[in-house]
């Protein structure tokens, strides 16, 4: 069944342009996945440091599979360092 992971971060102002760079780097590597169906990035309007990540995945296995995985665990220890507060997850699915 699909499921829909929502990310949310608070990421320090400074460090926008270098969170983006690790977001992509981190896009282009679930394509390579088995099960990445796609994703999205947003700033809230309201709070710039706001930053909310949706990505789509054949099946929740297939997210486990990525939220385990070694690369990715390598990236995100370069984006937790630029946040304030660490990433919430919340896997959804349709209802």
């Amino acid at each position: 069944m699909e499921v829909n992971v929502l990310m949310t971060r608070k990421v320090a102002q400074e460090m926008h342009s270098e969170l983006n760079h690790y977001l992509l780097e981190l896009r282009r590597a679930a394509k390579k996945q088995k099960g990445y169906l796609g994703g999205s990035t947003f700033i809230n309007i309201e709070d710039n440091n706001d930053v909310l990540v949706i990505s789509t995945w054949a099946s929740k296995e297939d997210w486990y599979n990525w939220y385990h995985n070694n690369h990715r665990r390598e990236i995100m220890a370069c984006v937790d360092a630029m946040l304030i507060e660490p990433t919430k997850y919340k896997v959804y699915r349709s209802f």
